[in-house]
């Protein structure tokens, strides 16, 4: 996975994001839902894309449709993502080992 949050660090989401998929990498890591929808945007619908960072339940419809991947970053986020989802989604477990963080 390239992470390309934060544009990239700076060096430009887009440019960076197709030089390590030309690279090899295989998925590519953001922070938040925007920097996915911009992705998404500009790259091919099968390019693996998670977002690291918080994602509101009440988007989910959103992500399923656009085959972007979620983090889930709490038991009451899953739990209020399997209340409101409508469809099914894919979504990364965020297991907390002592960091407390999510970045």
């Amino acid at each position: 996975m390239a992470v390309v949050k934060a544009n990239a660090y700076g060096h430009g989401i887009l440019e960076i994001a197709r030089t390590a998929l030309s690279s090899g990498a295989t998925w590519l890591g953001v922070a938040i839902l925007d920097e996915a929808l911009l992705l998404r945007r500009q790259l091919t619908k099968d390019t693996p894309i998670l977002v690291l960072g918080y994602v509101p339940p009440q988007h989910l419809s959103l992500v399923s449709r656009l085959k972007i991947t979620v983090t889930g970053i709490s038991l009451a986020w899953v739990q209020e993502a399997s209340r409101v989802a409508q469809e099914p989604f894919d979504f990364h477990l965020k297991v907390d080992t002592g960091l407390n963080r999510l970045g």
